[in-house]
């Protein structure tokens, strides 16, 4: 599972990364917003149980490939190939998991099923 790779990544480098092709949504992301981390493999709990701090993206694939060679990327994504990587910190465990359903999108509805990728929301 990717999201205990990358805890177990943040016990000695600063951050983690992770891959997506949602430019559109992480450009207009600001350093330092709170992200909300849930497992979207299909066994899982419709639950976010994770937060993290946005730190940013890599998009040279020259440094996108330096940085996987210095272990910034759970070992679970061996051989995934994405656009970009987006950067997290501090990475913890909420105290009480929310459910997917209780998530606020910044359109003010409320999701439904699980996300296709990266979204904005309020809560």
């Amino acid at each position: 599972m990717h999201i205990q790779g990358a805890i177990d990544i943040l016990k000695d480098k600063d951050f983690v990364l992770f891959g997506s092709e949602a430019f559109d949504v992480f450009e207009k992301t600001d350093i330092g917003a709170k992200v909300l981390i849930y497992a979207s493999h299909d066994e899982s709990e419709p639950v976010v149980s994770y937060v993290g701090i946005f730190e940013g993206i890599i998009g040279d694939p020259m440094e996108m490939r330096r940085l996987e060679k210095r272990g910034y990327r759970p070992k679970s994504t061996a051989g995934e190939k994405w656009g970009f990587y987006w950067k997290v910190k501090g990475i913890e465990p909420l105290d009480q998991p929310v459910r997917l359903s209780e998530v606020q999108l910044a359109s003010g509805k409320y999701l439904d099923g699980y996300p296709r990728g990266p979204l904005h929301v309020l809560s």
